[in-house]
């Protein structure tokens, strides 16, 4: 929001004080109006009155010109303030889709390492399986050595 110009304050200002300075008197008489400035021993009521809403104006001029600072420096910070905000959403949008690339790269390491899993129990079990049938297959070898080695007449006695 703009705060009006000082030519509107201006304006505002001598409509207002446009009371004070032509306000319902009697007229000074002619010889009053001829008389130089240098002759009256005191400013006359109107003249302090206008001097009076001059520094009024003035006052509302500099209060005018102090706001309107204070209005542009406000809409510096807010613009300011608005290319934060965008560039931390900003950065929230992108450190929110890094996050999620990340979760499904979670996700599908740990499919990865379940299947893993699942193959090394199946090899796992089918080297344990043929390491067994081996050990088997060489007890029996052995057993057949040592039958073959003892004398027949052992072999014989039931």
């Amino acid at each position: 929001m703009r705060i009006p110009s000082s030519s509107c304050w201006v304006a505002v200002a001598v409509l207002g004080l446009s009371g004070c300075l032509f306000r319902a008197t009697p007229a000074a008489p002619v010889a009053d109006m001829a008389r130089a400035p240098a002759e009256t021993p005191h400013d006359p009521p109107d003249a302090r009155n206008e001097l009076t809403a001059l520094e009024r104006l003035e006052q509302l001029l500099r209060d005018n010109a102090r706001l309107q600072a204070d209005a542009d420096r406000a809409e510096r910070m807010l613009a300011t303030e608005r290319k934060r905000n965008a560039t931390l959403a900003s950065t929230v949008r992108q450190l929110e889709a890094e996050r999620d690339a990340l979760r499904r790269r979670l996700e599908q390491t740990q499919h990865a390492l379940e299947r893993m899993r699942a193959e090394h129990e199946q090899v796992l079990g089918t080297l344990l399986t043929e390491r067994l049938a081996r050990v088997r297959l060489e007890q029996q070898f052995v057993q057949r050595q040592l039958e073959a080695l003892q004398p027949r007449s052992e072999r014989s006695e039931p």
